[in-house]
């Protein structure tokens, strides 16, 4: 996934950290559930569908989910779009943040030390303490969040019978690298070009 990444965006990644399902469920649990305004439609769609997300029940309306239900609600695909999923994926996210933003140190290492064995790293256990230090400093902000692809680069398309979303690789590159450098690709190379002479 790195180097896919690296090579159609032209980022460099220098580490990375993933979660399965399972950490997720447990970091949920460990705040003590995420706040969530549920729609009917989607109390509808997991409450309905045991063996799409397990014997999971929701109910419509303002709701402190737990992990098993937070990951069902991010998981919903058959009732709206994938834009709809994210955007219900990163609800729940800013909810955790939110639940971090205010806790207290202790609540903040339970949710640390919880997840920890559900993670996969190519980082030390120095640099995640120092990344996490640092993250902890930057909850004071705002969050603020971009998808890609960007808005207006993208169509749906057929492709061998399967509907896929059909991305303008370099225009979204573009628009990532501005996004996170705040510089243009030409910038960046002009910038690489200086740097190896």
């Amino acid at each position: 996934v790195v180097d896919t990444i690296e090579y159609n965006f032209g980022v460099e990644i220098d580490g990375y950290v993933v979660a399965d399902f399972e950490m997720f469920k447990v970091l949920v649990d460990s705040i003590g559930g995420v706040e969530v305004e549920v729609t009917e439609k989607e109390a509808k769609e997991v409450t309905g569908h045991p063996k799409r997300y397990g014997k999971v029940k929701l109910e419509a309306g303002k709701q402190t989910l737990t992990g098993e239900q937070a990951l069902a609600y991010c998981r919903i695909r058959k009732i709206d779009t994938d834009w709809q999923r994210t955007k219900r994926q990163r609800t729940v996210i800013q909810s955790i943040i939110k639940s971090a933003k205010s806790g207290n140190p202790v609540t903040l290492y339970k949710m640390i030390d919880n997840s920890a064995p559900y993670l996969e790293t190519d980082l030390t256990k120095s640099e995640l303490l120092k990344i996490g230090f640092k993250a902890l400093g930057c909850l004071k902000n705002d969050m603020v969040e971009e998808k890609v692809p960007f808005d207006d680069t993208w169509s749906y398309q057929t492709i061998n019978g399967a509907s896929v979303i059909g991305i303008d690789v370099e225009e979204n590159k573009d628009r990532l690298i501005d996004y996170i450098y705040k510089k243009s690709t030409d910038e960046i190379t002009e910038e690489q070009e200086k740097d190896s002479k």
